[in-house]
């Protein structure tokens, strides 16, 4: 089933408002009974199910998205003293963190 359809069967338009999409569903529920006409209910279901993914969907892809990654020269400098310090054998490499500390960017930082 598809948004437009789930939106249609409910009778509103879209929205990611949870709360008008369950007063959508039980004001349907009032004209659909599941003994009368379980086919109906079947497809009103669906459509509200539907409707609910796509309620919470934009919020649960703002959660995934990564942030920007900071291409000024301080950012990938950060970027590197991470990925230094991110393992343990780096980490302990005295050399990797001298080179990092004697990059331009670094001694340009105030």
């Amino acid at each position: 089933m598809n948004r437009e359809e789930a939106f249609r069967i409910l009778g509103i338009e879209a929205t990611k408002d949870e709360r008008a999409l369950k007063g959508a569903y039980r004001e349907k529920l009032t004209v659909t009974n599941p003994e009368d006409d379980p086919e109906g209910f079947k497809r009103l279901r669906r459509a509200y199910e539907e409707a609910c993914r796509y309620a919470r969907e934009t919020e649960d892809a703002e959660e995934e998205q990564e942030p920007p990654r900071d291409t000024t020269p301080s950012g990938l400098w950060l970027e590197r003293a991470v990925e230094i310090y991110g393992n343990i054998r780096s980490r302990q490499d005295v050399k990797l963190w001298k080179a990092l500390f004697d990059d331009d960017v670094f001694l340009s930082l105030e």
